[in-house]
This record gives C-alpha cells, structure tokens and sequence, in this order.
C-alpha cells in the first residue's frame, strides 16, 4: 500500500456518506419519538414525519395487521397533504404492501409503475419512481405490519431498504410493547 498516494473521494462516496449521516440522525430521532409514547396511532406519524424530513423517504406509510380480520390496515400515511386519508384495506398477499405482509421479505422496486401488483389504492405515489417496502417484524413471530416509502432516484436502493429495516424493526418493539401493554 503507498501511503503517499490519496485519492479524494468521489461524488459517489460523498452521496453515500451524505446518506448516512442523514440516516443516523434520523435513525436517533425515530428511536427518540418511539420511545416517548406507546400510542400506535399517534407514533407511527411522527415517525414517517421524520423519516420524510431526515431520511429523504416520502410518501411513507405503515400498516399493521389487524388481528380480529387478518387484513393489513394503513395505520399511518406522510404526504405533503394534511388532509386525511380514507381508510384502506390488503389482504396478505393482495398487491404489493400485502405481497410484503405474506412473504416477510423486503421489496425494492426502481420504478413502482412497472409491477404488476401495485395497486395504487393511495393514489398517492408517483410512477415513475422507485418504491421500498420492508415488513415490519416482532422477534421471530411473522410479519405484523409493513413500512413502505418512495425514496429519491439516486441509485441507493439498497442502503435506503437497509435503514427502513433498522426503522421497521424498532416499531416493531414498539407494537410488541403497545400490545404487551
């Protein structure tokens, strides 16, 4: 290795060090809000709030599973409307939030308009864009819920899907408690 040679970084790795650091601020501020309040109507809000301003994700939502009907429930949207949404349904398996449910796995789409399964129930994301939807997780219990957001169209799918794991399994623990409670 020669110590006298540097090579500065490039605009890549600035973009993805800009990325994290957006990330564990807001990864701090998510972990802040979930642990003031058990209130699972109320946090899951605040969390896409700041998943919007520090983690570069719109449009976010989570729905967790309704344990009377087994039908996945939007819990919380984010947009950039106040407005409130209609309540909205899937069945496990039914479109793409309910194909996350079932499978328990991750889904990063590059362009939402492009699947088959989306359904657009929201009306809410754009096409053209890309979609990440993660499962939301208690222990080693299946799915009980599903956070789902646009991120921007830079290329960083998968450390994006990375961190909405990390944010899917802390309001995980929170729904654990809430129901504990």
């Amino acid at each position: 290795m020669n110590r006298d040679h540097y090579d500065p970084p490039d605009a890549a790795d600035i973009g993805r060090l800009d990325l994290l650091e957006s990330q564990l601020a807001a990864l701090f501020e998510v972990s802040s809000v979930l642990s003031r309040s058990l209130d699972l109507r109320q946090t899951p809000r605040e969390v896409l709030r700041v998943l919007h301003d520090r983690g570069r994700l719109h449009y976010g939502l989570v729905s967790l599973l309704d344990e009377d009907s087994g039908d996945l429930l939007i819990s919380a949207l984010h947009n950039d409307d106040a407005n409130p949404f209609e309540p909205v349904r899937y069945r496990p398996g039914e479109g793409v939030i309910g194909r996350i449910l079932e499978e328990n796995q991750p889904w990063i789409l590059p362009r939402i308009g492009d699947e088959p399964r989306f359904l657009d129930r929201l009306g809410l994301y754009r096409r053209d864009c890309p979609f990440i939807g993660v499962p939301i997780r208690i222990g080693e219990e299946g799915a009980v819920g599903v956070l789902a957001a646009q991120p921007p169209t830079d290329g960083l799918l998968e450390p994006r899907a990375r961190f909405m794991e990390m944010v899917a399994n802390l309001i995980g623990q929170a729904v654990r408690l809430a129901r504990y409670h």
